[in-house]
């Protein structure tokens, strides 16, 4: 069959559209679809609003919803950024977190106006370090390494150990970590005045260098308890909104701020009885297995054996220090052979003093006892001061962890 020249003309053009419905197929088909899906959504959003309209609410009442889903939807975002949803615990993270939120709670109490606060005074906490010449940062990093290069040799003589393991805590004492001051810290507060330290350091190291992990170890700073690094944010945050409560109800003075350690929550039934005081034997300082690692001794530096001087550290109230000074180890309790019933959450106390007069303390005293969270005012202590005017001690136990309610 011969094909004509129309016939060739028809062919030619049906091809050709063919052609363009292909490429219209392979190249506008997708965003077509994103189209679509666009258009499926906005209808979906024009009903929503369509209900906002029924109820002829005002541009400003408009502006006042959108502004509270944005808020939700930043809490929302912040919630996920400070627990790592979906991300692997970075310490580091962790502590610039813990540093923040330092940060936070000093801004909260410089916004204060009405509201005399002095809750960093009382911690002793500072952004530098008082009487540090940042520039003699690098040779007093450098002497610590080779005191404790010296101190981890083995079959140290122990006098030559004694000599070098104070002048290891004399340089640290020159960094600002005055160990005789933070043993006599409550561990919380103590954790947290070293963080700043170490900051102030790190921002002042220059060309010197060394990693981020390296100065925490030669610091015989602990970043390893994660759990208690997590815990230690929310131990802040409450904090900040304890003291933003105060503000807020205008009391005279903020005279402190007291951080607890943590306390395991029994049922009723299973609470353990109190363990038996123990005495610590001869030779043994209980309560202190701190000190440069690896470090053996007959005796503890004077300059460190202050009476009762507790552990230090992320997790200092169950006795660890950073570093290791396994020469006093402290006298371990006998473990007993019954069961140990388990907690089924854990309390973190935060103590607030303050002073107000009686109409600033009663919109304290709501504020606290509404507090949006798993909180419990647990105890209250009022004194009557001058006329109209109270003093105020007052508890709040936070709790996390809950396993059974």
């Amino acid at each position: 069959m011969k094909i004509g020249k129309r016939e060739k003309i028809v062919i030619i053009l049906i091809s050709m559209l063919l052609v363009i419905t292909l490429i219209h197929f392979l190249l506008y088909r997708p965003q077509s679809n994103a189209l679509s899906e666009v258009n499926k959504n906005w209808q979906a959003a024009a009903a929503q609003y369509q209900e906002y309209y029924k109820y002829d609410l005002s541009p400003k009442e408009l502006t006042l919803i959108k502004d509270e889903v944005d808020r939700l939807e930043y809490n929302y975002d912040s919630a996920k950024q400070l627990l790592h949803i979906n991300h692997n615990f970075d310490t580091t993270r962790g502590i610039q977190a813990i540093l923040d939120a330092l940060q936070t709670l000093k801004q909260t109490e410089k916004s204060a106006i009405k509201t005399t606060v002095k809750v960093f005074a009382n911690w002793n906490i500072t952004d530098d370090v008082p009487g540090l010449d940042p520039k003699r940062i690098p040779d007093y990093l450098d002497d610590l390494k080779s005191k404790k290069a010296v101190l981890r040799l083995p079959n140290l003589d122990p006098t030559l150990k004694q000599e070098f393991t104070s002048k290891y805590f004399e340089i640290k004492r020159k960094l600002g970590f005055n160990m005789v001051e933070l043993n006599q810290m409550p561990p919380i507060v103590s954790y947290l005045k070293q963080l700043k330290i170490f900051n102030f350091i790190k921002s002042n190291l220059g060309d010197y260098k060394i990693s981020e992990k390296e100065l925490f170890d030669l610091l015989e700073i602990s970043t390893e308890d994660k759990k208690d690094i997590k815990s230690y944010l929310f131990i802040l945050h409450n904090a900040n909104e304890l003291l933003k409560l105060a503000i807020d109800s205008e009391v005279e003075n903020v005279m402190a701020i007291n951080l607890y350690n943590e306390e395991p929550i029994y049922r009723e039934s299973e609470k353990p009885a109190a363990p038996a005081p123990t005495q610590p034997q001869p030779g043994v300082f209980p309560g202190f297995p701190g000190g440069p690692a690896g470090i053996e001794g007959p005796a503890l530096p004077p300059e460190l054996a202050g009476p009762g001087a507790p552990g230090m550290g992320p997790a200092g109230a169950r006795g660890r220090f950073p570093g290791g000074f396994p020469g006093y180890a402290p006298q371990q309790p006998q473990q007993p052979t019954t069961p140990q019933a388990k907690p089924i959450a854990t309390a973190w106390p935060i103590e607030i003093k303050l002073k107000a007069n009686n109409l600033a303390f009663n919109k304290f005293l709501y504020a606290v006892s509404n507090i949006p969270a798993l909180a419990e005012l647990k105890e209250i202590e009022v004194q009557a001061k001058e006329e109209g005017k109270v003093e105020v001690r007052c508890k709040i136990y936070y709790y996390t962890g809950f396993t059974a309610i």
